[in-house]
């Protein structure tokens, strides 16, 4: 295709993004110039003979005469150009042009990552669309022959075989559709091997479909099902209805690396149909994949193709597992991304609100069916069997044990070739995972939602992700030591395999590691209990702050020599052997001793980031408030926490619309603040807030009220702050107030409802997911005691940090008459 000549844009993928010059133009020849086209030829355009693709350059195979001859027949050879595959194109239009006994043209579909693509002497054609059947059609429609043939990059066709095709389907019998035998050549162009697809039954094998030739309306009734084998699906349906021929005479060659390598893939498109024939005869999907993805200017991000591919080709019956996709972020360019795609398993994508990861991966949870959720991120890329595993893990451990199953994340191999991603392979700093021993049961920190899955029931009874955490900021840890309270534990099975494909450089390295250390503050001041497991949990403000100071002149030189360590290609030097293989090691070895380094002196900026965002002055603070929670006179199973403006109308209708939404009908209990020296007396508050519930409801509404208008110090506040589910923000409350309580913020009518939705949603308990409080614990803890209050205290409290989910024991505590009753510790 000459470089001033316009590609063109399929239909299907005309809403889409498309290249520069994507629209077609058709010039009408000057009155001088007399042109003729054999019968049956495309109309001619400017600047071609006959012959000629849409880029200029003639197309003639053989010699001139012979492609004059109106008696060869046409066949246009369709190549499907996808990212990396651009250097094979001119092979491609060399192979054609070579062709004899037929007039044949090359069509090249440009599916690269960003179009574009210019090739001398082939006709090109864009579309961005996943759906290889899409691809194949738009193709198809840039041609007028009679036949059709398929060619897949890196594949070399030979000189006579599409004569040899045409004429096998010109014959008697005239099938539809011809398959060829091939040479498998080594890396100098010899030939090594030779394979048979036409003895291999219904999986004829790798790379079976170059060189196959059709006639051009069997082409046009090809599926458009996106990530499906749709070219073994049309084979096989022609071969059963007796329409499909093969020729042993070889008709193209390929390496006999890239052959033995796509095995693998072949054996999976076999399986995938054989799957497809026998569904999956449940009522509600085993399990739903949940994947959340952000859009940018109308784009969303490159890796998710490949995130869903890996998804829809597992190796289940239809119907086994559902994806929901919630898109999070602006609508505009995103659905048409995806509008029309037909999938192989069940795929609802939903629009989210902006609002962050873990606000999208809640509206993915109100509607997923799955009796499992397994959540996953828009880089995840699972194995084949991935799903299953998770599913049969789930079942060989049982209903009863709720548990949340961690599968393995793995760097691709093409990327371990970067010291940094080597180092991180193998180090914990990104991934709990690598310290994880298989097949155990370990704790909440080591929950990871790049590949985990969970009984749906739980996480709603748990109340979803806690949309206050930021981006990848300990949402997931939040929720998993909520799920250790239902007694949820974690359990790490590693052929649950998932790659990772968006490695981290060490700029994102360097900003994540700040901000995980800025969440987990933020963690900490909710779960303070969580701390005893915690490493730095005597950590302060001041130590901070002077550490940093000590560490302030040497940190730039540090990130620098990190940053030229982390970009070296350590492959590379292995690959030269020798003494470059020991120096490779080196490289990570001293990466590694960098970035433990750095990655202290990150934390430390992170956690200081922290204290003030939170207005805490460290860890001991939370400590010293104590782990147990603030007395709250209610049995409601969630409550809501509100300081409303006791002599403010306006404020009180507020709490009132906002309280029917989130807690009315007995759904969670209303606690409200009153403090017994700033705000009204007992008496004008309770009469206030009754003519506000009388403004509200025309009729009874049951709504529990709970006022808690003790005096309350800063410790007691952040018992208070964990001790409820979430806190209502009406406007005017205190600021050292809101600093203080670390429960969830709800502000708008909106997001009442969706944290309803949230626990609303969950099942009730049945046969296969029964309720964790009535299973029986599996060890009793007898306590006798009298008169040691303090010693009673600390036992209990190194009782409750075991390892060991609460539901799976309990503690009797005996008293044996002692001055001060062992109930007054307990509570």
């Amino acid at each position: 295709m000459r470089p001033d000549s316009p590609s063109s844009t399929c239909p299907c993928c005309a809403a889409a993004r498309s290249s520069p010059g994507g629209s077609r133009s058709r010039r009408r020849a000057p009155p001088s110039t007399s042109r003729s086209t054999a019968p049956g030829s495309p109309p001619m355009r400017d600047g071609e003979s006959a012959g000629s693709g849409r880029g200029g350059a003639s197309m003639d195979t053989g010699a001139h005469a012979r492609s004059e001859s109106r008696s060869e027949p046409r066949v246009t050879v369709l190549a499907l150009i996808g990212p990396g595959e651009e250097a094979s194109a001119p092979e491609l239009v060399a192979d054609v042009r070579s062709q004899s006994g037929v007039r044949a043209e090359l069509v090249l579909v440009d599916r690269t990552e960003h179009g574009g693509l210019v090739v001398e002497g082939a006709r090109v054609v864009r579309c961005d669309s996943p759906s290889r059947g899409r691809a194949w059609r738009c193709g198809l429609e840039e041609s007028h022959a009679e036949y059709v043939a398929w060619l897949r990059p890196g594949c070399r066709l030979l000189p006579a075989w599409l004569a040899h095709a045409v004429a096998t389907l010109q014959a008697q019998d005239r099938p539809d559709i011809v398959t060829c035998d091939y040479f498998l050549s080594d890396d100098d162009g010899r030939f090594v091997g030779r394979s048979h697809p036409g003895g291999m039954g219904a999986v004829p094998g790798p790379y079976w479909e170059s060189g196959v030739v059709m006639r051009r309306e069997v082409l046009a009734t090809i599926g458009a099902t996106a990530f499906h084998p749709i070219e073994l699906e049309l084979w096989q349906r022609l071969h059963a209805a007796g329409r499909a021929a093969h020729v042993t005479e070889p008709g193209f060659s390929v390496l006999r690396g890239s052959y033995d390598s796509a095995w693998e893939r072949s054996r999976h498109d076999g399986a995938l149909l054989a799957l497809a024939e026998r569904p999956f005869a449940g009522e509600r999907p085993e399990l739903t994949v949940s994947i959340c993805t952000s859009a940018r200017d109308g784009v969303l991000k490159d890796g998710l193709m490949e995130c869903l591919a890996a998804f829809a080709r597992q190796l289940l019956p239809r119907g086994t597992f559902e994806i929901v996709l919630v898109i999070d972020g602006p609508r505009e360019g995103t659905s048409e991304q995806l509008a029309g795609l037909e999938f192989p398993v069940p795929v609802r994508v939903l629009q989210g609100a902006s609002a962050g990861l873990a606000a999208a991966r809640n509206t993915g949870l109100e509607v997923a069916r799955g009796r499992l959720v397994l959540f996953a991120s828009d880089d995840t890329i699972p194995f084949p069997d991935c799903v299953e595993r998770h599913i049969r893990t789930h079942a060989e451990l049982g209903p009863e044990q709720q548990t949340a199953v961690v599968g393995s994340i793995e760097q691709p191999q093409d990327a371990l070739g970067n010291a940094l991603a080597r180092h991180l392979e193998q180090s914990t700093e990104v991934f709990s995972i690598p310290s994880m021993k298989p097949r155990e049961f370990h704790d909440g920190f080591h929950f990871s939602t790049g590949n985990v899955s969970v009984p749906l029931a739980a996480v709603r009874r748990a109340g979803g992700f806690d949309p206050s955490f930021s981006d990848g900021g300990c949402e997931g840890i939040d929720l998993a030591l909520r799920l250790e309270l239902l007694g949820t534990r974690v359990y790490h099975e590693p052929a649950a395999r998932a790659l990772h494909r968006r490695p981290l450089d060490f700029e994102r390295l360097r900003r994540r590691q700040r901000a995980a250390a800025q969440a987990y503050v933020r963690l900490f001041r909710k779960h303070p209990e969580a701390l005893s497991r915690w490493g730095d949990r005597m950590l302060t403000a001041e130590q901070c702050h002077r550490l940093g100071v000590h560490s302030a002149a040497e940190l730039p030189g540090l990130e620098r020599a990190a940053c030229e360590l982390a970009g070296i290609d350590v492959g590379a030097l292995e690959a030269l052997g020798g003494t470059y293989r020991d120096t490779a090691g080196e490289v990570v070895e001293s990466l590694g001793e960098l970035l433990q380094r750095l990655g202290c002196a990150w934390a430390l900026q992170g956690y200081l980031e922290g204290f003030r965002d939170n207005a805490i002055a460290g860890f001991p603070e939370l400590l010293a408030a104590g782990e147990g929670p603030h007395p709250i006179s209610s049995d409601a199973p969630r409550k809501l926490l509100a300081w409303p403006r006791w002599d403010d109308p306006t404020n009180l209708d507020r709490l009132m619309e906002w309280a029917e939404a989130g807690a009315a009908g007995g759904f969670a209990a209303l606690v409200l603040r009153r403090d017994p020296v700033r705000d009204p007396a007992c008496s004008d508050a309770t009469a206030a807030l009754e003519a506000a519930y009388g403004r509200r409801f025309t009729t009874d509404v049951e709504l529990e009220i709970v006022l808690e208008d003790r005096p309350l110090d800063r410790s007691e506040l952040l018992r208070l702050g964990r001790s409820v589910d979430a806190l209502l923000v009406l406007g005017g409350e205190p600021r050292e107030f809101l600093a203080t309580i670390g429960a969830e913020r709800l502000r708008t009518p909106a997001e009442v409802a969706g944290w309803r939705r949230r626990f609303a949603s969950a099942e009730p308990a049945s046969a296969s997911v029964r309720p964790q409080e009535s299973i029986a614990p599996e060890l009793t803890v007898i306590v006798p005691t009298r008169d040691r209050p303090r010693e009673l205290s600390q036992l209990l409290d190194r009782l409750a940090r075991q390892d060991l989910a609460p539901a799976r024991f309990e503690v009797i505590v005996v008293d044996d008459g002692s001055d001060r009753p062992a109930s007054a510790v307990l509570t």
